[in-house]
């Protein structure tokens, strides 16, 4: 998660060195500046467990996230809170149980801008990777409450979207092409979706996890970390910053010098400061 006004990474993990496996495993807050290279590490207070989803909502300056919720040793559900980084003082908002529409409701990437709408895009069976579509789940009352919307259109010669990030009302997506190539897809729960930019010699990574992606701070410019393909697959595949100015959909890619390997150095965070 990044901080575009602090300048500042935040990631939650649940403290595995004092085991409990069941929900009671104490979270822990690391708080990485970049630019001084230094981390600060925090025990969080007023929740505990594995942390599934998480995202930082700059709008209300919080950090929104997930655990499981536990009835004795099973997990039956999933918390919903709020995290001041500051204070390092969270606070549950809502709770969810298994059996609804989307079992995985708590793995949320994005949020809507006043944190009570949860989006997660992806497989509604994800162990039997069927069902692909978009969660949207409602944590404004203390029950949550999810629904499944699969009727957005996916452009014809692509793919599932890979990834996507949002802006208001506004989704915006990498997909490959037939060739495996990368395109910015700009689309909506209500509207066509529309091809924005064709991104050239920009893929997913074959080794370690996923793409990052992010916007500026007025939705103007989009950029994500992509590989080049390299002569030798994955032993010279590099790392590349695709950038797409949405006011007039023009799109580019370039190395990242020095060069890194994307079959060699993983990606762990990205972000646009303000």
């Amino acid at each position: 998660m990044f901080d575009p006004a602090n300048v500042l990474f935040y990631l939650l993990r649940a403290n595995f060195s004092n085991p409990g496996f069941d929900g009671s495993e104490p979270i822990l807050l690391y708080v990485i500046d970049p630019k001084q290279g230094s981390t600060v590490v925090s025990a969080i207070q007023g929740a505990s467990g594995l942390v599934t989803g998480m995202h930082y909502n700059k709008n209300m300056k919080m950090i929104q996230f997930a655990t499981y919720h536990w009835s004795g040793n099973q997990k039956v559900g999933y918390d919903f809170y709020l995290l001041d980084p500051k204070s390092t003082v969270a606070k549950q908002v809502s709770t969810i149980q298994f059996g609804t529409v989307d079992n995985y409701c708590g793995w949320f990437k994005e949020t809507s801008e006043d944190g009570t709408i949860l989006y997660r895009l992806g497989f509604q069976d994800a162990p039997a990777e069927s069902g692909f579509g978009l969660g949207l789940t409602d944590i404004s009352q203390s029950t949550a409450t999810t629904v499944w919307v699969n009727n957005f259109t996916i452009p014809s010669d692509f793919n599932y979207f890979d990834s996507f990030t949002v802006y208001k009302n506004t989704f915006y997506s990498l997909a490959e092409d037939s060739s495996g190539a990368l395109s910015l897809v700009k689309w909506s729960l209500d509207g066509p979706a529309t091809v924005v930019a064709t991104l050239g010699d920009a893929y997913l990574p074959t080794l370690f996890g996923e793409i990052a992606e992010a916007l500026n701070a007025d939705g103007t410019m989009y950029y994500a970390l992509v590989v080049h393909e390299g002569i030798i697959p994955i032993e010279t595949d590099r790392w590349a910053l695709a950038s797409v100015d949405l006011t007039n959909n023009s799109g580019s890619t370039v190395s990242i010098s020095p060069w890194m390997i994307a079959g060699t150095d993983s990606l762990s965070g990205f972000g646009i400061a303000n």
